[in-house]
């Protein structure tokens, strides 16, 4: 009887013509509503394929600026002498050469870093003069013994920072011909 039920069913859907239609006009609904959904993830993918693609661009663009500013900041050189745009980063020595330094052999190098090693030490002699100068004072005073190496290490540290300072605004170029005087004397408002 079961079966007899739903064969019944079927004969009253297909005798019933207005239910037909309606199951037909779902249907469509159904498809159009399939395909309208369809369409808009569709606009939806390829707006996101653009942006995606968009920043694509801008991120190997950052990545090119990126790369100028480190030429540009360190200043490197290549050594074809063709200038820092088609030059290679390279923070190793490549080949034992240094890129910084390309034609500069190590023999040259060791003379100028001895010559000025030399001077500092004669620089650093005057020291000595000075304790000399000072002997009664350090033997009547013992404890100033242990804060001169405070100091010499505090001296050494001045001496570091405007080195770093002199350094850095030649890397980035504010410091020139037409910064230099002002430069010097802020320095030496410093050292006062």
């Amino acid at each position: 009887s079961g079966s007899d039920n739903s064969i019944d069913n079927g004969d009253d859907n297909a005798s019933n013509p207005q239910q037909q239609t309606t199951s037909s006009t779902t249907a469509l609904s159904e498809k159009e509503l399939s395909v309208r959904t369809l369409n808009k993830l569709q606009e939806e993918n390829r707006a996101l394929l653009e942006t995606v693609e968009k920043l694509e661009n801008d991120n190997a663009q950052l990545q090119v600026e990126l790369l100028e500013s480190k030429r540009n900041l360190v200043g490197l050189e290549t050594f074809e002498g063709s200038g820092p745009n088609e030059a290679e980063w390279c923070d190793e020595l490549q080949n034992g050469s240094c890129p910084v330094e390309p034609d500069v052999s190590f023999g040259q190098a060791f003379r100028d870093r001895a010559a000025w090693l030399v001077g500092l030490l004669l620089l650093q002699s005057f020291s000595g003069i000075i304790l000399a100068r000072n002997e009664a004072l350090i033997a009547d005073h013992p404890f100033i013994v242990y804060f001169l190496t405070m100091l010499v290490g505090a001296g050494g540290n001045a001496g570091n920072q405007a080195s770093v300072r002199v350094i850095r605004g030649l890397a980035l170029g504010t410091l020139n011909a037409k910064t230099q005087s002002q430069f010097l004397v802020r320095e030496f408002k410093m050292a006062r």
